[in-house]
């Protein structure tokens, strides 16, 4: 298909043509305006996440309750392909919780919930400023006839209730939102324009914190945060932002308890909620123990553990999200398993499962099915380990990354795209893996290799088998090195301090190249911890004095992206960086 000229710009996206009359290319964009084009502004990140939502939640809709929609193939971050449709002019606004313009309309109290929903319309017409319209106007005005209206209606009330439920299982409450319907070549009534932060009210079901487009309109601050997904908002729940977490295991000649101990403990930067440890002896078969640590930490939580648990093989984890390692008895035996990663397509693949004469999956709260067991039960569809590892990685849409502990050692398989580390160490003991490599370090062992994309091996005590080869080309996660990655980890054989360093000394020469005059600069600084060694980089290249304004008081403090309110999670970053007035003053 071939990209051709520009036939349509609005205000959040633009439209081209194709090679293809009945194929569209649309290109989202990160423009923001409110009160039809009175405010305007720049949200980054904007296009790529409204793209990614609406794609994942159209797709939906048609899988679950045979909504048409204009969706075809997702080309890039903000590039998609839709159908060619002719827009009816209307806007159709379904509300669940009276707010904004309703509120003010008929003087009721924002957050008063309607017993039944509500549906409005409103004629598409900048210089009318889009009025209300009745459903007698819209036939009469020929907008729409009667059957195209009836179905109108009908699928925007299947619309708000899969977003309500889908929203729902990611802690955040419909409130309302607005729909685009268009007609196709031969006259179909199908779903167009998109459904976002943009389209949506949404509110945290907790808090009632604000995540949409209001953040924008009433100056509330940190509206790229609700776009992009900090805490558990539906745009990183539905965009990818998975799983924060990270996992280690040891198969040894000797006992690993302590081993995996200390390793999983090494991890606990990753996550905040819950820790698991899994191991297997001879004697007694697997054992398992799993706390929630977010108001203690990992080590506090699991020491009472270490004096009930043996075994020569384990596995342990430090998971954001879901309870694990979990212990399953199919086919293949007994094994427990942990993942990292993100499944975006996890509702599709549960009702899959289910239709298949599958019998039914542990719920947790919001009826979300837990990761690790929906992984193993797709390894479980398929005769071989193997086989069923490949399956699962296949219908995965995301990355996921997993660790099984078997009867007879442990096997790893990296996500397909090596987006998530998989890194082998070894000690005259035995072998291990751990998704940070420092963490073995402090415990005897030296580095073997980084697993490769779609790569499985198996470790045992006394040696490390390939069972499944790499696959593609690798697309580690940057961030990784920028942010999420501990200072003194590797990743495929680079050093997080060092590329820190490297990042900062790059952007002293850009900043030069582009003619910027730093002599009249005090110092360099960053704000801890990642950007120290950017600063200090920075600092060393461009030769101006580095200096630490802020020092951040760790004891007791969350990482602060992690907590679901935002209000909690701007007042932690406040509280525990210190600054010192000193190095500020008169500068």
């Amino acid at each position: 298909m071939k990209k051709l000229e520009q036939i349509y710009e609005g205000k959040a996206k633009k439209v081209f043509r194709t090679d293809d009359p009945e194929l569209l290319i649309v290109e989202y964009k990160d423009d923001a305006t409110a009160f039809n084009g009175v405010k305007r502004g720049t949200i980054a990140g904007k296009g790529a996440i409204n793209n990614r939502m609406t794609n994942y939640l159209m797709k939906n809709l048609e899988a679950s309750f045979g909504v048409p929609t204009h969706f075809v193939e997702q080309l890039s971050d903000r590039e998609t392909v839709v159908k060619a449709v002719t827009i009816v002019p209307l806007e159709v606004i379904v509300r669940n919780i009276a707010a904004g313009s309703f509120s003010k309309r008929y003087g009721v109290a924002e957050g008063m919930r309607f017993a039944t929903p509500t549906i409005e319309y409103s004629y598409k017409n900048d210089v009318l400023g889009d009025p209300l319209i009745n459903e007698s106007h819209i036939i009469a005005l020929g907008l729409a006839h009667p059957e195209e209206l009836a179905l109108i209606r009908e699928y925007s009330f299947q619309v708000n209730e899969f977003l309500k439920e889908t929203m729902g299982e990611c802690g955040v409450t419909l409130v309302d939102f607005k729909l685009e319907f268009g007609k196709t070549k031969d006259g179909t009534i199908i779903l167009a324009d998109e459904i976002s932060p943009d389209t949506c009210r949404l509110w945290d079901a907790e808090t009632g914190e604000k995540l949409d487009k209001d953040r924008f309109r009433r100056d509330l601050g940190n509206v790229e945060g609700a776009y992009q997904g900090n805490g558990e908002t539906p745009s990183r729940r539905l965009n990818g932002g998975g799983q924060l977490g990270g996992f280690y295991g040891a198969a040894l000649k000797r006992d690993c308890v302590l081993d995996i101990f200390f390793g999983t403990d090494y991890h606990s930067h990753l996550g905040t909620r819950r820790g698991g440890m899994a191991f297997y002896s001879e004697d007694i078969g697997f054992q398992r123990a799993i706390h929630n640590i977010e108001n203690s930490p990992f080590r506090t939580k699991f020491e009472k553990d270490l004096h009930e648990m043996r075994g020569n093989l384990g596995i342990g984890c430090i998971s954001d999200s879901d309870p694990q390692p979990i212990i399953i008895s199919s086919h293949h035996g007994v094994f427990a398993i942990t993942t990292v990663g993100i499944i975006r397509n996890a509702k599709e693949l549960v009702q899959e499962y289910l239709m298949s004469g599958s019998t039914h999956f542990t719920a947790m709260t919001g009826g979300k099915v837990n990761d690790s067991e929906l992984v193993a039960a797709l390894i479980n569809q398929k005769k071989s380990l193997i086989e069923g590892l490949r399956f699962a990685q296949d219908s995965i849409d995301g990355s996921m990354s997993i660790l099984l502990l078997m009867e007879d050692g442990i096997i790893a398989a990296r996500d397909k795209l090596g987006r998530l580390p998989i890194i082998i160490g070894k000690s005259e003991d035995g072998y291990c893996v751990s998704f940070e490599s420092f963490a073995y370090h402090k415990l005897g062992f030296t580095d073997v290799r980084d697993v490769g994309p779609g790569e499985i091996v198996k470790l045992t005590p006394d040696a490390v088998k390939v069972l499944a080869p790499p696959l593609g080309s690798m697309k580690i996660c940057a961030f990784l090195w920028t942010y999420y990655g501990y200072p003194n980890s590797n990743y495929e054989g680079v050093n997080v301090e060092i590329m820190r360093n490297r990042n900062g000394a790059i952007m002293a020469r850009n900043d030069s190249a582009d003619g910027m005059d730093l002599s009249g600069l005090d110092c360099v600084a960053g704000v801890p911890d990642s950007g120290i060694p950017h600063a200090i980089g920075y600092a060393n290249e461009s030769h101006i004095p580095f200096r630490r304004p802020f020092v951040k008081y760790t004891p007791t403090w969350p990482r602060s992206f992690m907590p679901a309110s935002q209000d909690v999670r701007n007042r932690i970053a406040k509280m525990k960086q210190i600054p010192v007035p000193e190095l500020i003053e008169g500068k």
